[in-house]
């Protein structure tokens, strides 16, 4: 049976980001259960109405692999209780012209310094994606707490606990596509 593919991204632009390690992760830990092709985010230009109609190539390639793909992940930081700035520039991108993301299946997760993961992050995008009429897993969630204590200094996590949950997620996001 063919493999799901999905598009992913991190929503920080921060060379050791935990967030793109923890989707450095999923790709290794659920090989066995989606195609998960990771979109660096890095390049896109913030988002302008003045040439949504021609964007830049990025644009184009990011658009295309939305539309090609079964659906997307989002894997996002926690900034002052919200999502990256970063995060929403993509989401302005896809919501206009072709509107890739429309009824596409999406799930968010992300890792954290912090006590509570991303989860005031994931809570305020939420109400975004519902805006650009993505269709949005709500269970289960996946929130990565006290990152710094989590990650190999490979980047790798290492905890059995935390890589179950993350295949969970993944296979549960399989099966909301589908």
């Amino acid at each position: 049976m063919e493999k799901t593919n999905v598009l992913a991204f991190a929503g920080s632009l921060r060379r050791n980001s935990y967030n793109k390690m923890l989707l450095n992760n999923m790709v290794s830990l659920g090989e066995n259960i989606i195609n998960i092709n990771i979109f660096d985010i890095s390049e896109i230009p913030f988002f302008n109405q003045d040439i949504e109609n021609e964007p830049p190539e990025v644009i184009k390639e990011l658009r295309k692999q939305v539309n090609d793909s079964e659906g997307v992940i989002i894997v996002t930081p926690e900034y002052n209780f919200s999502f990256s700035a970063i995060t929403k520039n993509v989401i302005d991108w896809l919501s206009r012209v072709e509107k890739p993301l429309d009824n596409k299946p999406v799930c968010i997760c992300g890792a954290s310094g912090g006590y509570f993961g991303t989860a005031r992050a994931q809570l305020q995008l939420r109400p975004v994606l519902a805006a650009v009429n993505a269709r949005v897993m709500s269970k289960p969630d996946l929130f990565i707490p006290n990152a710094q204590n989590i990650f190999s200094d490979g980047g790798e996590i290492l905890d059995t606990t935390i890589q179950n949950n993350i295949k969970d997620f993944l296979q549960k996001f399989n099966n909301f596509i589908k």
